[in-house]
């Protein structure tokens, strides 16, 4: 699900966390930041990449449906949506750039 405003989403403070490093979120999530950033270009290995992606999912999931945006870096070829969405939604799963 992505969030839908008319308004603008104004976040005042920005965490980032590493892809690979899923128990990270709920933490992020838990010290009152406005917005999570989930890092899958330069802090995940290539070949980690598509664990980390599932891994951030099942996280996501657990998150109460209140809390922060979620936004996703990823690499060109599986640029993840630049918006920030619900965590009902992964951010971070590759979409077609086609």
């Amino acid at each position: 699900m992505t969030v839908q405003s008319e308004q603008p989403l104004r976040l005042r403070t920005l965490l980032f966390v590493p892809g690979d490093r899923p128990d990270r979120i709920p933490k992020a999530a838990a010290a009152g930041a406005d917005g999570i950033a989930i890092d899958l270009e330069d802090a995940v290995a290539l070949s980690r990449k598509e664990a980390a992606r599932q891994a951030i999912a099942e996280t996501l999931a657990t998150l109460p449906p209140d809390g922060p945006a979620i936004a996703c870096g990823s690499t060109p070829s599986t640029r993840a949506s630049p918006k920030p969405t619900s965590r009902h939604s992964n951010p971070c799963s590759p979409v077609s750039t086609s």
